[in-house]
């Protein structure tokens, strides 16, 4: 297939939506018009819709209904590739951690693994990519004490248990959340970090069309 002819549909929370900057008193600017999707379509020259929503776990929650679990049927089923950002805020919002194999999509294993399995059987022949999270500059331990590295280590393990090798940027070193000129936030990246992020996932992309 012609790469400008793809269509790939993006699946996250905020650093799928947005990238931040900070102005010249130090305050949090957030833009919503760039972000690795759309950046990743400048790269590609191809359809790529952005499945992002700020804020949202992989899981269900009590009290929420725009988990990723929830929102994935609203993707467009015409995607040659599906992305799904391993970034949610699951951590942050004390959801239960589960254990690889697990189906529950209540818990963040169980989540990840529905959706994987979701996504095979609704995009049968589509390709499937993953991307880890990134480190936080704020390590929550959750009310089970879990940490922000354990929810990576599962879902590399989910992954890994459906025969999936994720994009790895959890010890990317352009990517770092103590760097302001990074990820000023500790969470969020600026534009020239997220434009290191499209690079990646591009690179990934072009490698599953050749």
């Amino acid at each position: 297939m012609n790469i400008k002819e793809l269509k790939i549909n993006c699946l996250g929370a905020s650093n799928t939506k947005v990238t931040v900057s900070l102005d010249a008193d130090g305050n949090k600017v957030v833009h919503r018009d760039v972000n690795y999707p759309s950046l990743l379509a400048a790269r590609l020259g191809c359809t790529v819709r952005n499945y992002g929503v700020s804020g949202t776990n992989i899981a269900v929650s009590d009290g929420r209904e725009d988990s990723y679990f929830e929102r994935k049927d609203g993707m467009d089923r015409d995607a040659d590739i599906v992305i799904v950002q391993g970034e949610g805020n699951d951590a942050n919002h004390d959801i239960p951690l589960g254990v690889p194999g697990d189906t529950s999509p209540n818990t963040y294993c169980g989540a990840v693994l529905s959706i994987i399995r979701w996504v095979r059987a609704e995009f049968p022949t589509s390709k499937l990519i993953m991307l880890d999270g990134m480190k936080k500059a704020r390590l929550v331990r959750t009310v089970d004490e879990h940490t922000h590295l354990d929810f990576h280590k599962a879902f590399i393990a989910v992954c890994e248990l459906e025969g999936l090798t994720p994009i790895s940027f959890y010890d990317d070193p352009v990517l770092d959340p103590h760097d302001k000129n990074s990820m000023p936030d500790g969470t969020h990246m600026i534009r020239s970090a997220c434009e290191h992020y499209a690079d990646k996932v591009a690179d990934a992309v072009r490698k599953i069309i050749d």
